[in-house]
């Protein structure tokens, strides 16, 4: 799939720049780049947006659940969900024309309105206040053209006696017109570094969609 060629792209990149200039900038400065990234981004429409989660124990990925979103216009998007729990596979369809039509199915085939959305159980954890965060950005180029790495590194401090501390990793690659290409998360346990929960986004411009259109059983 091009998402995860672009995914292979995105973390060569970032071995490459591992040892680039990298200079420490502000929350200020950060959250003003990465505010204006989501909105610019989120409203140039047409794009496919792709979020993967993953569950990870010992290295190995052990659940995932990906979410491919062909978004033609605001309201309007055509979603793929797929989870993987266990070696089993199962997917749910979502087609949403506008903020009154919403369709969900099972198949791809039979849809049934709902007003709500077609998803399952997500992977979500969130570590509290952390006790230390570090912003960072550096320079780098993909196909021949200018990005910049902008990294959060947040550590918090153990939810118990006995326990390891956290961290949590985001590391966000926004092209020169300020949009983004990817974002990766990753959470874990230091001490040693031990991630469990890997989370990629990728916004693509370049493949074309069919038109979102209202289904027809």
């Amino acid at each position: 799939m091009k998402t995860f060629v672009v995914l292979i792209a995105v973390l060569l990149i970032l071995f490459e720049t591992a040892g680039a200039q990298t200079r420490k900038i502000s929350k200020v400065e950060y959250d003003r780049v990465l505010d204006v990234a989501v909105r610019e981004t989120n409203n140039a429409f047409p794009f496919v947006f792709t979020v993967k989660t993953e569950l990870l124990k010992d290295g190995k990925v052990t659940a995932s659940a990906t979410e491919v979103a062909e978004r033609e216009g605001e309201f309007r998007e055509r979603i793929t969900r797929t989870k993987v729990v266990d070696g089993k596979t199962s997917k749910v369809f979502q087609l949403r024309i506008d903020l009154q039509n919403n369709f969900c199915s099972d198949d791809g085939a039979t849809w049934r309105r709902s007003q709500y959305e077609c998803s399952g159980p997500e992977f979500l954890y969130e570590p509290g206040e952390p006790e230390s965060v570090e912003y960072t950005v550096a320079d780098a180029g993909i196909d021949g053209q200018p990005v910049k790495i902008y990294r959060e590194y947040s550590v918090y401090s153990p939810v118990a006696p006995g326990k390891k501390k956290d961290f949590r990793e985001s590391i966000a690659m926004i092209d020169s017109r300020g949009f983004f290409i990817s974002v990766v998360d990753t959470d874990g346990t230091l001490d040693p570094n031990n991630p469990s929960l890997r989370r990629t986004q990728i916004w693509d411009f370049k493949t074309k969609f069919k038109p979102v259109t209202a289904p027809v059983n």
